[in-house]
């Protein structure tokens, strides 16, 4: 089980390093402003290894980089995970997020946005939550100005 997920893993992974495939995928299934300004020529696939408390090592499974079109200094990552089975992905990613923009702060000495996606090829519905401040039983408006929050872009590929 473990040797069949590594497998598939690392396909996605070789696949989604190719260029014109994350073009694609993000013209295709991504709503969003953004994406018609990346400058895809810019795609660097990074790092995704962390160190993290007491030196645990956690992989994710793919960050890329790019640049806008019009702003050649400003970087943003994408944060691609793959996921088969719907498990607890929104403190997960908030680990992947932490680390990023440690990392970031160590060779850039500033952050870049991070967009977090998942894609889902699983025969199960997902249900999680895609934002952080969903995944609370309870935030008072007086308590909500400390809880960071984001929201994962979901690609059900059930729904295609």
């Amino acid at each position: 089980m473990k040797q069949t997920r590594k497998f598939y893993d690392e396909a996605f992974t070789e696949v989604f390093s190719n260029r014109k495939i994350v073009e694609s995928l993000l013209r295709s299934f991504v709503d969003e402003l953004w994406v018609s300004r990346i400058d895809f020529d810019t795609m660097y696939i990074r790092k995704s290894v962390f160190k993290g408390i007491l030196n645990v090592k956690r992989e994710s499974d793919l960050l890329i980089t790019f640049q806008l079109e019009d702003r050649s200094e400003f970087s943003f990552f994408i944060l691609i995970e793959f996921q088969s089975s719907p498990r607890k992905m929104i403190v997960r990613i908030l680990e992947y997020l932490a680390r990023i923009y440690k990392n970031q702060m160590k060779e850039y000495s500033t952050l870049f946005p991070v967009v977090p996606m998942v894609i889902f090829n699983g025969e199960d519905q997902w249900r999680e939550p895609r934002r952080l401040s969903d995944s609370f039983s309870y935030i008072t408006h007086e308590l909500s100005k400390y809880i960071p929050d984001f929201k994962y872009i979901l690609i059900d590929e059930r729904r295609f």
